[in-house]
Order: C-alpha cells, then structure tokens, then sequence
C-alpha cells in the first residue's frame, strides 16, 4: 500500500519490538489498522465531495447537448415529402453539375 516490501516490513517489525513491549504489539497493530481504515474511508469520502458534483455537471451537460441535436438529427433521419432524405442546400446543383460534366465526357468519346 505504502510502497513496503518485505524486508522494510520486517525492519520495521524489529524496530517496533525494540521500542514498544511486546505485550502492546497487538494493541498498537488494530490502532495502526484502524487509523488506514478512517483514512481510507475519509478519502474516499472526499472524493465523492469533488465528484459528485463533476458527474451532475457532466450529466447536464450531455442532457442540453442531446436536446440541442435532437430537433437537427430528426430533420436529417426523416424522410422528406418524396420520400427520399433531404440533402443540403446547394448539393443538388452540384449533382446536375456533375452529372452534366459526365455526359460531356460521354459525348466525346
């Protein structure tokens, strides 16, 4: 959790026996283990604080957009009058045009 291997595990083991009497070892151990348990449920807790409210933002977010695409992706999903899709301004010149340019190709062969 904290980086130790084993060997800093023992060492500290060694260090706790030299200072601490062994009667207390047990004692001091569920303290120790408690103490990274609140820390570990205070951190957790923290980071529900902060984000909690990024994914209630985010969530909004993607509602507005998916509000503000709906009505556009309609018009472009439904079918129009002829029952053929609607094409963009402009993109059914552009089809005569090159339709025209092929037949000139055509007619020259």
């Amino acid at each position: 959790m904290f980086g130790l291997g084993f060997s800093e595990l023992v060492l500290l083991g060694l260090i706790g026996l030299i200072f601490i009497k062994p009667e207390d070892l047990p004692k001091i151990a569920r303290s120790v283990a408690r103490f990274i348990n609140d820390l570990k449920r205070a951190s957790g807790e923290v980071s529900r604080t902060f984000l909690d409210p990024v994914e209630h933002v985010r969530d909004q977010l993607n509602e507005h957009l998916h509000d503000a695409l709906k009505e556009p992706l309609e018009k472009v999903n439904s079918p129009s009058e002829s029952g053929k899709k609607t094409a963009p301004e402009g993109v059914n010149s552009e089809d005569a045009k090159v339709q025209s340019a092929d037949s000139a190709l055509e007619g020259k062969k």
